[in-house]
């Protein structure tokens, strides 16, 4: 290719990074000269049609990467609107990788033409219409209906949780929510009831909220989220830890999840380099276990391995927890009542040999 053609494809591919997307061939010759470039590896192709510059693909998260996609298409079908988890996305709600694999949108057609291993297709239901970060979207409130139906619980309560999170809305007016778009008997209700009703808008990142339904799946004693603790050095300064158990004893355990996004996100880190986020963060942690509380540190990874995170929630003594049939749960300390995600119930204690 000529210097002069590959300059011309340079500024096409760096136009459209600016508009958030991947670049998309406006005839059959560019169409045919971007698969010479996508043979020489000059070029990826996300999906059939769409390419992008490994380089600049590769610095962007996942979400970014979906988002990318679904503006593409957008250019290619204006009149298409994007549902389920690619609307999520838009919205800026906790979707999982796996969720992220596809693009979801709406059709009032629904017939299998409009299906690619790419993109899902779904029937139209006539709801409202929004237009959030670049691309049309199903309405937020469909949206969150659609994504919960379609979650297992773990995801559904990371879904819930960012819902609550962006909206200020309460769990009981989520399930309000699912309750006015879906009638009984609909597909997947039951779960997205359960992760409406445990959903807690404290939690800050999908790796939290999976983290705490992982705890309930297992049978813990839930913490409170996003404890204030002041600093013991500088009493103006406050630290939040993203879990916080007492026990019958009236010790304490703090809780720490390690997510990535938090070191290598521009909205999290300040746009501090990651070796100043991590001296940031055992400062931080240096302070808090000043308070003589023990730090339970756990990534997204142990999260997922059952067995040693029930281990290590054994380790540090953390209680199981008897429920009732409505989901309300005690344990027995000698005192009458138990503070759970903002309620206060009664309750009783036994121990994980007992359980």
């Amino acid at each position: 290719m000529s210097c002069i053609v590959k300059e011309e494809y340079g500024v096409l591919m760096r136009e459209a990074q600016r508009k958030g997307r991947c670049l998309v061939a406006n005839c059959p010759s560019m169409r045919k000269q971007l698969k010479r470039m996508l043979a020489r590896g000059e070029l990826i192709s996300p999906i059939k049609g769409l390419y992008a510059d490994p380089d600049h693909w590769s610095s962007l998260t996942a979400a970014q990467r979906h988002l990318f996609i679904a503006r593409a298409l957008h250019e290619l079908h204006p009149d298409w609107v994007f549902s389920h988890f690619t609307a999520a996305i838009a919205y800026g709600l906790s979707v999982s990788f796996a969720q992220m694999a596809t693009v979801h949108r709406v059709s009032r057609r629904g017939s299998r033409a409009d299906r690619t291993p790419d993109i899902v297709c779904h029937i139209s239901r006539g709801s409202e219409r929004s237009y959030e970060n670049g691309i049309p979207v199903t309405s937020f409130e469909q949206t969150v209906v659609d994504c919960l139906c379609a979650s297992g619980f773990l995801q559904g309560v990371a879904i819930a949780d960012s819902a609550l999170r962006a909206s200020g809305m309460t769990s009981m007016q989520l399930c309000e929510l699912l309750d006015g778009y879906c009638p009984r008997g609909n597909r997947g209700v039951v779960t997205a009831r359960r992760a409406a009703a445990f959903a807690d808008g404290r939690s800050e990142s999908g790796g939290e909220s999976i983290a705490r339904a992982v705890m309930a799946e297992l049978g813990f004693l839930l913490p409170e989220l996003q404890v204030e603790m002041d600093d013991p050095l500088e009493r103006r300064r406050r630290y939040r830890a993203d879990f916080l158990w007492t026990l019958p004893d009236g010790s304490q355990v703090i809780g720490e999840f390690d997510g990535r996004e938090k070191y290598v996100n521009p909205e999290m880190t300040g746009g501090r380099d990651v070796v100043d986020v991590l001296a940031d963060e055992r400062l931080r942690e240096s302070r808090i276990s000043a308070c003589g509380a023990p730090i339970m540190r756990f990534s997204y990874r142990d999260v997922c391995d059952r067995r040693f995170f029930d281990r290590l929630l054994r380790t540090f003594r953390i209680p199981h927890v008897m429920r009732t049939l409505d989901g309300r749960s005690w344990v027995e300390t000698g005192a009458s009542s138990l503070r759970l995600n903002g309620e206060v119930f009664p309750f009783r204690y036994f121990s994980p040999k007992a359980a």
